[in-house]
């Protein structure tokens, strides 16, 4: 066999190396949006939690789709996760977007504008953006 051959042989290992390690990664059939992923979390969750801190309420903290699925389980069955029994916890990227959300509330029309405009940190298109969108540069002027 030639070098060349060996090379292209090996090559093609290693796109069907690539593949199976993709296929590898998935570990459950359910999406994390359902209904019965968020169930299975939970439970395992308790488990894990009774079995480590015997008497501990069982704490996640989840993304805002999937919190909306946990509290929903929590009021359809009450025995298992109910709000006395789990603690469901809005994760920290939907309660920033929502203060953020909340202070540009309060400062639209408060002359927000106009100050930074006029002391020249930012431009008027800049400071009317900064808190409509909350990710990335635009969090910069009240940092």
């Amino acid at each position: 066999m030639r070098h060349g051959q060996h090379t292209m042989l090996s090559d093609k290992r290693i796109l069907q190396l690539r593949r199976q390690m993709c296929h590898c990664s998935h570990f459950f059939r359910e999406q994390s949006t359902s209904v019965a992923m968020i169930s299975h979390i939970m439970n395992n969750n308790a488990a894990a939690i009774r079995f480590f801190n015997p008497g501990q309420t069982p704490i996640l903290t989840m993304d805002q789709p999937l919190y909306a699925l946990a509290k929903q389980l929590q009021w359809w069955f009450p025995n298992l996760f109910g709000e006395d029994k789990y603690v469901i916890i809005l994760g920290g990227l939907h309660t920033e977007m929502v203060a953020l959300r909340t202070i540009g509330a309060i400062l639209d029309g408060s002359g927000w504008t106009d100050a930074l405009t006029q002391a020249d940190i930012a431009s008027a298109g800049t400071c009317e953006g900064d808190f409509g969108a909350v990710c990335g540069p635009n969090v910069r002027p009240h940092q």
